[in-house]
């Protein structure tokens, strides 16, 4: 999953989701590019994972490769990046969060020395992410425009959309009823805690996304296809709005173009996930999915008269959604330029004694774990 993406506001940070409300201990990671986080972060995951304990890997939006944090339910343990663009700090300093600062591993006089490449290399970063912002504003302003040619197709699918959106709301509320008694169980907390995240991501190498892991836990699923204003974004409002009227824990998943939307929820006491599976997310639904196509909704005449616009409408999305992707690797780019000047005036061996630091810690907390240290000292 993703705490945060590249969107048309901007880079839309939900890293105070990431582990909130779940851990009961977040180590947040402070430094600058290149001091080894997403190393450390890996690190521990690898070791956590070995000893057999399952770990949540938050990526990076704007590096494939590097990790923004995890979360291992099991300890109730978050490990997370929190320098900018990031935005975490700490709510209860000491008493949920410690700070890890991995700027006392570098070598400050060498690092004045090469700041003007430093200084230079970071306004190329910058004005990187502006443009891809930029084209990332235009493929909104195109969606909304493919959008609302699509809506006027909808018609008297209207009353089928909304009796689909009772349908699903109803499912909602009666398996959140069945799962309740077994509120409480397993490592998360009972009650109608929500966290939100981000299943895909625009990044330097195009779309990425997890779907089929996030949604691979759950027993029901509707899968939503069908074009951008056809009514996939209310059916999933639908079982969001039915979700918090039952006291449900959710898992909501924002689109990376426009964080103001729900484009998937994941309701895991309850067993039901839905899931918008039109592009540009990527998930083939399974013999037991139930499949909601709302493109049945649309009114063949109507698609047939707006088609100029609607063709104009997509090629515009898809092409500053291109080019937005272009910039990200742009960005990418100088900034691995800018972490090779950090990286030969590190101490990597303090770096890897606060990983060490952090792991011994963590399993501290899994002395108080029912079960988890069986695992944890494996």
């Amino acid at each position: 999953m993703f705490p945060g993406a590249n969107t048309a506001r901007g880079f839309f940070s939900l890293h105070r989701y990431a582990a909130v409300p779940l851990a009961s201990r977040v180590f947040i990671l402070k430094g600058g590019p290149g001091v080894g986080k997403s190393t450390l972060i890996r690190a521990l995951a690898e070791e956590l994972e070995r000893r057999g304990l399952e770990v949540e890997e938050h990526c990076c939006s704007s590096d494939n490769e590097s990790l923004d944090g995890l979360y291992a339910p099991a300890l109730g343990v978050a490990v997370l990046d929190g320098t900018p663009p990031h935005v975490l700090d700490p709510a209860c300093p000491g008493a949920v969060e410690e700070l890890v600062n991995l700027g006392e591993c570098w070598d400050r006089d060498a690092l004045y020395r090469d700041r003007e490449a430093i200084v230079e290399l970071t306004g190329e970063v910058a004005r990187a992410f502006s443009h891809a912002y930029r084209r990332l504003a235009c493929a909104l302003s195109a969606l909304e425009c493919w959008e609302g040619l699509v809506e006027e197709a909808l018609g008297s699918g209207r009353a089928r959309l909304d009796a689909l959106a009772r349908e699903l709301a109803g499912e909602v509320r009666s398996a959140g009823a069945a799962g309740a008694k077994d509120a409480g169980a397993g490592p998360e907390p009972a009650g109608g805690w929500e966290r939100r995240l981000f299943a895909t991501a625009i990044t330097p190498g195009g779309m990425v996304g997890y779907l089929p892991r996030l949604a691979g836990g759950v027993s029901r699923r509707w899968v939503l296809l069908g074009p951008p204003g056809a009514g996939r974004l209310r059916l999933v409002r639908a079982a969001v709005e039915a979700a918090r009227e039952a006291g449900l824990a959710m898992e909501a998943y924002h689109c990376s173009l426009d964080p103001d939307r729900v484009d998937h929820l994941v309701l895991p006491g309850a067993g039901v996930a839905v899931l918008s599976a039109s592009p540009p997310h990527q998930y083939r639904p399974g013999p037991q999915d139930r499949v909601v196509d709302t493109a049945e909704l649309l009114s063949p005449a109507v698609l047939r008269r707006v088609e100029p616009d609607l063709r104009s409408a997509e090629e515009l999305y898809w092409s500053a959604l291109s080019q937005a992707v272009e910039f990200l690797a742009r960005a990418k780019a100088a900034h691995d330029r800018l972490e090779a000047r950090y990286i030969p005036h590190m101490d990597f061996a303090s770096v890897e004694r606060k990983g060490r630091a952090i792991l011994e810690r963590a399993l501290e907390l899994a002395a108080g774990v029912p079960g988890a240290m069986s695992t944890a000292g494996a």
